[in-house]
């Protein structure tokens, strides 16, 4: 009876070192490897701690990858805060057109891709800057990001989607004047696709409150 106590303790004490070891291993893992843990934590389908890693990651290696995949993974998560926190992040990173570039040779040859990586994560950080309440300066953010030509699926078109959804008025009236400004000042300069697409989003915005 007395040995099953020692061997009981025993096993309970090397249990309890086994959990210590694995919760200080973890500890560490979080504290010195954040970019392991992004990894980890995303293959679980725990999205909102791999954003969090990812930003740690980020703030400690300063590589651009991951700052771009917790925007990425913010825009999955359709969490406005974190797309915007990220995203600015992301954009003001001195490797961001790099990257840009890379990540658009990638997709050449993918289909369904339609528009540059660059606007597409304009588009998404300006949208959630509008559904944040930063309704100006993300109108102004989104005009600036697409300043040349009118490509398909650029940040303008991406917030005059969230500004429709959100019924508007107020700002619709504002984009309507600001899209019909680019019309008349470039309309000549643009070629026929940009042209016919920048009408087609002219004409959803005038078209906004004609249904009721």
């Amino acid at each position: 009876m007395q040995l099953d106590k020692v061997i009981l303790k025993a096993v309970g004490s090397t249990l309890a070192a086994i959990f210590v070891l694995i919760v200080l291993m973890f500890s560490l893992c979080v504290l010195l490897f954040p970019s392991t843990m992004m990894y980890l934590t995303y293959n679980l389908g725990m999205e909102q701690s791999a954003v969090k890693f990812a930003q740690r990651a980020y703030k400690q290696n300063g590589g651009v990858y991951y700052i771009a995949c917790a925007t990425e993974l913010a825009i999955g998560e359709n969490d406005a805060f974190l797309i915007e926190k990220c995203g600015e992040k992301l954009i003001k990173d001195g490797q961001f057109e790099a990257y840009c570039a890379k990540m658009d040779e990638n997709a050449k040859n993918e289909d369904g891709i339609s528009g540059t990586y660059e606007q597409y994560i304009y588009g998404h950080t300006y949208a959630a800057k509008y559904k944040n309440g930063k309704k100006e300066a993300a109108v102004n953010a989104a005009f600036a990001a697409c300043s040349e030509g009118f490509p398909r699926n650029n940040a303008i078109v991406a917030l005059t989607v969230a500004v429709l959804r959100a019924e508007d008025a107020e700002t619709t009236a504002i984009l309507k004047t600001r899209l019909e400004t680019i019309r008349s000042e470039r309309g000549n300069s643009l070629n026929e696709a940009d042209a016919a697409y920048l009408q087609s989003v002219i004409d959803l915005v005038n078209g906004y409150g004609q249904a009721d």
